[in-house]
């Protein structure tokens, strides 16, 4: 009886004890509370990592717009064992337009247009995707790599004054014009031709002339690329400039879109004053019978400007004293006749006749005249 009670409780310990291991399944160093243990698995030859590098010079490139670059390419393969690759090669996949690569120095020489960029961009970022491949241990291996170049605008790319006619000289009161070319490289924005502004300051010589220059309309396309031509006008109408000759000059700029100023071109010219012909107070001349005659007239410029020279000339007067006294734009001129012993005047055998000559330093204007006789 007592044997029997004691295996029952043997049994019913045992299967308690059995359910309630928490460590149950798990490896003997986890239940024993040790590490692992380090197991060492060889590796062959085959398996052996070999790393692809691929590097470019300079590192980050800056292409100028028009300006020759080179690039250079190196390609290597490092494994464990060092053993050569074979078949090695670089390419770029994506060559720019223009560019040249020299395969046997893995190199790229490229200049980018001078209108590569587009728009108002100063600089953009063109990407080269490039490769590297090769065969090691009968195994054909690739990278490949994108590297990042820029190109910029130069910084010094102005707009030039390649072409302007000449002009020597302008009269008062006038209007003309003449052509003047511009070559700027910077014009274009990808799609519409966009001309660089001209503007007028003061010459380096004479009278300001900046004031009588303008554009007249909108510049065209030249037949080069990115020329541009303008029509200038040089007006001088309802304008008091000169009295004789006078020397003024222009210094034109023409400024791209993006604010770069050309060179200044100068444009030196002549103001003439512009002389009408002289005028007289009366054109009329009444001489007395039996009198002593006094007649004055004048001749003068109207506009006050050159410098007069008359000559009074008196025939079938005997005795007349006909002169005229010159000042600088004017003339005085006079006739003095003693008819006192002339009983009659006859008209048709008198004449009296006036030369007046206007002159400034390089043009004239003349006049001459007859005038009407009237006696009394």
């Amino acid at each position: 009886m007592k044997v029997l009670v004691l295996l029952i409780l043997t049994s019913v310990f045992l299967g308690c004890s059995t359910e309630s291991d928490p460590l149950k399944g798990y490896p003997d160093n986890v239940r024993n509370g040790l590490p692992p243990k380090k197991i060492d698995t060889p590796v062959s030859d085959k398996t052996r990592v070999t790393e692809l590098l691929l590097s470019m010079s300079p590192e980050l490139p800056v292409f100028i717009e028009g300006e020759e670059l080179q690039l250079s390419f190196d390609g290597r393969f490092v494994s464990e064992d060092g053993e050569p690759a074979r078949n090695q090669k670089i390419t770029i996949e994506n060559l720019p337009e223009g560019a040249r690569w020299d395969e046997a120095t893995n190199t790229m020489t490229w200049s980018p247009s001078t209108d590569f960029l587009r728009g108002s961009d100063f600089q953009t970022t063109v990407v080269l995707d490039v490769s590297f491949e090769g065969i090691r241990n009968g195994e054909f291996l690739r990278t490949q790599k994108q590297f990042m170049t820029w190109v910029r605008r130069p910084q010094d790319r102005a707009p030039r004054i390649i072409a302007m006619d000449e002009v020597d000289s302008i009269k008062e009161g006038e209007w003309t014009s003449f052509t003047l070319t511009v070559e700027d490289l910077d014009s274009y924005d990808g799609t519409n031709g966009i001309p660089p502004r001209l503007s007028f300051f003061a010459g380096n010589r004479g009278f300001n002339g900046s004031h009588l220059m303008g554009v007249v309309g909108n510049p065209v396309a030249g037949d080069e690329p990115n020329t541009w031509i303008y029509s200038v006008s040089m007006d001088t109408r309802s304008k008091e400039l000169t009295r004789d000759v006078s020397g003024y000059s222009v210094s034109i700029e023409a400024t791209s879109r993006f604010g770069k100023k050309s060179l200044p071109e100068q444009l030196a010219f002549d103001v003439e004053t512009k002389l009408n012909t002289p005028v007289l107070s009366d054109n009329e001349i009444v001489l007395y019978a039996a009198s002593k005659n006094t007649f004055s007239f004048s001749v003068s410029s109207p506009s006050g400007e050159g410098r007069m020279l008359a000559n009074l000339t008196c025939t079938g007067m005997e005795l007349a004293n006909c002169s005229c006294a010159n000042t600088i734009s004017s003339s005085r001129c006079s006739v003095e006749w003693d008819a006192t012993n002339i009983p009659g005047i006859q008209p048709g055998g008198i004449t009296i006749t006036l030369d007046a000559v206007l002159r400034t330093s390089r043009s004239e204007t003349n006049l001459g005249h007859t005038f009407r006789i009237r006696g009394e």
